[in-house]
């Protein structure tokens, strides 16, 4: 399956979501802070980012716009996890989890971004 970065500072949380998405195959990545996590993420490549909104030293929105912005090939999905609110003008992260959320949720929007990621069968 698929490599994906959890970038979240409440360690319970990060366990959670590991199980989760490991259960379905996948390998996960971890980092409790946003600098770690970007750096993690420019390093590593992951098929998908999911980034907590407050995190240490870097905020999500912040994480993703860094990530964004360094143009990778092809580029990583990002989900932002919040249990606020996103500017509506800020369309960074290609998907937004509310907080609290259901297993389920979690697991759609997950495989939904992957799907974005999925090379072309013409290229």
């Amino acid at each position: 399956m698929a490599q994906i970065l959890v970038v979240e500072d409440e360690v319970a949380l990060v366990d959670v979501i590991k199980t989760v998405l490991t259960s379905s195959g996948h390998t996960i990545l971890q980092a409790y802070d946003g600098q770690t996590g970007l750096d993690t993420a420019l390093r590593e490549r992951p098929a998908l980012v999911v980034a907590d909104h407050m995190l240490p030293l870097k905020t999500g929105l912040e994480m993703c716009h860094d990530l964004k912005e360094a143009k990778l090939e092809p580029p990583i999905p990002f989900m932002l996890m919040t249990a606020g609110n996103v500017p509506l003008e800020d369309s960074c992260p290609d998907a937004v989890l509310r907080k609290p959320f259901a297993i389920e949720e979690l697991e759609e929007m997950v495989n939904s971004l992957l799907l974005t990621r999925a090379p072309s069968f013409f290229g």
